[in-house]
C-alpha cells in the first residue's frame, strides 16, 4: 500500500501540471480568436465588394434583356409585275419638242416629244393615217377606194423622201390594174369578147339543128327521086340536080361543126386571156401589199426614232432635267410611264448557311448599289415567301416592300428592271448570354 503512494501521487502532479498547460494554451487562442473577431474589414474592401456584385449582377441583367438579331447578307434583284415603262432616246440628236409633265395622265400611243429630224413631223404623221387606210381597204378587198385616199403630195418627209418616191411608183402601176385603168378596160373588152363567142356558139348551135332536120327532109326528097329514076319517071338531068342539091346540105352540116369547134377553141383562148390578166392583176395586188407593207415599215422605224411614244397607259415620271432644243444620246432615257397598277418586289437568293434562321415576315433591308445608301438610306421589305427547292446559289425567296420604292432617308428609287441590292435579312433577335451559351456548346462540340 505505502509502495503504490507515491506513484498515485506522481501521477496527479502529472496531471494538473498538463492540465494547466492547456489552460494557459486555450487561454492563447481564445486571445487570438477574440483578435480576429475583433478584427474590422477595411472600408474600401467591404464597399467594394458590393460594388463589384452590383456590377456583376447589373451586368447579367443587361446581357439578359439586351438582344439584336443576326444579319444575313444575300444578293438581291428588283423586279416588278407590270412595271414601269423608259421612254428612251433611240437616236444621237435634239428634243425639239416636249408634250408631256411630270405627273401627266397619258395613254398608250400618245406622242410625249420629238426628235430632230429634216422631216416635218406632222407630215409624215398624216401620211402614216393614209397608208394605214390603205391597208384597210386592201384587207376588205375594196381596192377601187384606194385612189380616194391616196391623192395628195408629200414632198416634206426629210428621211422618208426616198422610200416615198418607190412607193408612189408602186401605187402608180396598181392604179393601172384598177377599174379606172388599162388592165380593167383590156379585161372588160376580154369578157366582152367572150360574151359575144359564147352567142355565136349559141347560134351555130341553133343552125346545126335546123341544118340536121333540113338534111333528114332532103333525104327523103331524094330516096323518093331515087324511086322515080328507077321507074324511068324523071329524067337523069333533073335526078342529077337534086343529088347535087342533096349532098350541098350534107356538106354544110360539118362545116357547121367546124366553126363550133373553131368558136370553142377562140372562147378558150379569150378565158385564157382572162385567167392570166386576172392572174396579173392579183399579182400586181401582192406587189403592191409587199411595197405597201415596206412603206409602212420605213414610216414605223422613223417614228420609233423620232417620235417619243407612251408605251402604256400611266403617268410620266422624269429622271432628271429635260428641256427642249436638250442634246440626247442613243438611248437615253427621256422619262418613264408608271402603270395604274404596278407591284415592285425583290428576289433575293439566300445562302445555304444559316438559312435555318430565315422565316417569313422577317425584314430585309436592301441597299441598291446604283443608290448609295450613305445618300440614299435603304429600301425596307419583309420576306414573302421562301422556296423549298434550292438553286446553285441557295434559295429563292420574294421580298414585299412595305413603304414602296421609298427609302429610308424619304428618297425615291426609280425602277429600272434587273436593278441589284445588297439584302440584309434581320432574323429572330438572340440576348447575349444566349449567344455566349452558344459560343460555349460550340467549342465544346468542336
Amino acid at each position: 500500500m505505502e509502495t503504490n503512494l507515491p506513484k498515485v501521487n506522481a501521477q496527479q502532479s502529472q496531471n494538473g501540471a498538463n492540465l494547466m498547460i492547456n489552460k494557459n494554451s486555450f487561454a492563447e487562442h481564445s486571445n487570438e480568436i477574440e483578435e480576429v473577431i475583433s478584427w474590422k474589414v477595411p472600408y474600401i474592401i467591404r464597399w467594394g465588394t458590393v460594388i463589384l456584385f452590383s456590377i456583376l449582377l447589373f451586368l447579367g441583367i443587361i446581357c439578359g434583356l439586351v438582344k439584336y438579331p443576326d444579319v444575313i447578307k444575300a444578293p438581291a434583284e428588283l423586279t416588278s409585275i407590270n412595271a414601269p415603262k423608259s421612254v428612251p432616246a433611240l437616236i444621237n440628236g435634239k428634243i425639239v419638242k416636249i408634250n408631256a409633265q411630270e405627273g401627266q395622265q397619258v395613254y398608250k400611243g400618245d406622242i410625249l416629244g420629238l426628235m430632230e429630224s429634216t422631216a416635218i413631223h406632222e407630215e409624215v404623221m398624216k401620211l402614216s393615217v393614209i397608208i394605214d387606210s390603205i391597208q384597210v381597204k386592201l384587207y376588205d378587198n375594196e381596192c377601187e377606194e384606194i385612189p380616194n385616199i391616196f391623192q395628195n403630195h408629200f414632198s416634206q418627209l426629210g428621211e422618208l423622201q426616198a422610200s416615198y418616191q418607190i412607193f408612189s411608183q408602186a401605187f402608180i402601176t396598181f392604179k393601172n390594174y384598177l377599174s379606172t385603168g388599162f388592165y380593167m378596160d383590156k379585161m372588160s373588152m376580154l369578157k366582152k369578147d367572150m360574151m359575144h363567142l359564147k352567142e355565136l356558139h349559141l347560134n351555130y348551135s341553133e343552125q346545126i339543128v335546123l341544118q340536121k332536120e333540113d338534111l333528114e327532109l332532103a333525104q327523103k326528097t331524094m330516096d323518093a327521086y331515087e324511086l322515080l329514076i328507077q321507074k324511068q319517071i324523071i329524067s337523069d338531068l333533073v335526078y342529077r340536080a337534086e343529088k347535087s342539091k342533096f349532098i350541098s346540105k350534107k356538106i354544110a352540116l360539118p362545116i357547121t361543126g367546124t366553126e363550133i369547134i373553131n368558136n370553142e377553141n377562140n372562147q378558150n383562148n379569150k378565158q385564157k386571156e382572162i385567167k392570166e390578166l386576172e392572174n396579173t392583176i392579183s399579182q400586181q395586188q401582192i406587189v403592191f401589199q409587199q411595197a405597201l407593207n415596206t412603206f409602212k415599215s420605213k414610216i414605223e422605224s422613223w417614228k420609233k426614232e423620232y417620235l417619243l411614244v407612251a408605251p402604256l397607259d400611266g403617268k410620266i415620271s422624269f429622271e432628271s432635267f429635260i428641256q427642249e432644243n436638250q442634246q440626247l444620246t442613243n438611248n437615253q432615257v427621256v422619262c418613264y410611264v408608271n402603270p395604274k397598277e404596278s407591284s415592285y418586289f425583290a428576289q433575293i437568293t439566300i445562302p445555304q448557311k444559316n438559312f435555318g434562321k430565315v422565316e417569313l415576315g422577317q425584314k430585309v433591308f436592301l441597299k441598291f448599289n446604283s443608290y448609295p445608301y450613305a445618300e440614299f438610306g435603304s429600301v425596307i421589305g419583309k420576306i414573302s415567301f421562301i422556296s423549298h427547292i434550292p438553286s446553285e446559289k441557295g434559295y429563292l425567296a420574294k421580298v414585299n416592300f412595305i413603304n414602296g420604292l421609298n427609302t429610308s432617308y424619304n428618297k425615291k428609287v426609280q425602277y429600272r428592271d434587273g436593278l441589284t441590292a445588297n439584302a440584309e435579312i434581320i432574323t429572330k433577335d438572340l440576348s447575349l448570354i444566349q449567344r455566349f451559351y452558344y459560343s460555349i456548346l460550340q467549342s465544346i462540340n468542336v
